[in-house]
Parts: structure tokens; sequence; C-alpha cells
């Protein structure tokens, strides 16, 4: 046990130096998607891909998210529908937007985001796509 927890100590402290962290106040605003730095492999997805080159992202100061993109498929649409009228949290802690209602607790979407020296990127579980993003 004293072997291990010396490791898992430089384990955290290395994952913590890596990342920078965000709060809420700065994740606030509009995100503009520059780059799709990962895919799904999955073809059935890359509708879904094409569509995010060109999304756009608002997280309101009254906590009212809104997505949007100039090239809308039918995977898109989904994801707009299912959002619509959506509030988002910010768990700072875990640098983790929770996207939904208080009533299904802020379950319908979630994006880890990372901040790295170069890049804020926006990753999401669910379809395994990560996208570099920029505040306008």
């Amino acid at each position: 046990m004293k072997k291990i927890y010396p490791s898992i100590m430089l384990l955290v402290s290395s994952l913590l130096s890596y990342g920078q962290s965000l709060t809420q106040k700065e994740i606030n605003g509009t995100w503009k998607v520059t780059e799709i730095v990962a895919e799904n492999p999955n073809p059935k997805l890359q509708p879904l891909a094409n569509s995010f080159k060109s999304a756009t992202f608002n997280f309101s100061d009254n906590n009212r998210f809104e997505v949007s993109t100039t090239q809308k498929t039918d995977l898109f649409e989904m994801i707009i529908k299912q959002t619509q009228n959506s509030k988002w949290q910010f768990k700072e802690d875990s640098q983790y937007i929770e996207i939904g209602t208080e009533e299904d607790g802020y379950s319908t979407m979630g994006i880890l985001v990372e901040k790295t020296e170069e890049k804020i990127l926006f990753h999401f579980d669910e379809t395994e796509i990560t996208l570099a993003v920029t505040k306008s």
C-alpha cells in the first residue's frame, strides 16, 4: 500500500498539471467549432461529424443552452430538438458541462472540456467526437 500511494499521487499531479481548468464564467458565451480533432470511425456518424464542423454552442448567462449548425443533418436536428429549452451547468471540479433540465438531472447531453496550451476541446462521450472550439 505504501508503494501504491506515491504512484497515485504522482499520476494525479501529472494529470492536473497537464490540463488547465476553466471556470463557469469562462464557459459562458458562444463557442464556434474550428476543427474536428477526433471522429468516431462509424460511417453512420459521419454526417453528424460534418454538421459539427460548422456548429455553434451558446452557453448563456441565464444558463440557457442552444446549439446550431449551418450543415443540418437528421442526426444533428435530433440533437437540436433534444436540447431545445435546455439549461446547462458546469462542474468545475470535473470540467464537465451537463445539459438538460432539473427534471432530467441535466442528462440530455454531456461535454467534457479540456484546455490545453494550444486549444480548448469539447469531447462528447456519446459519439466519441472531439471538437476544437474558440469563443466568439
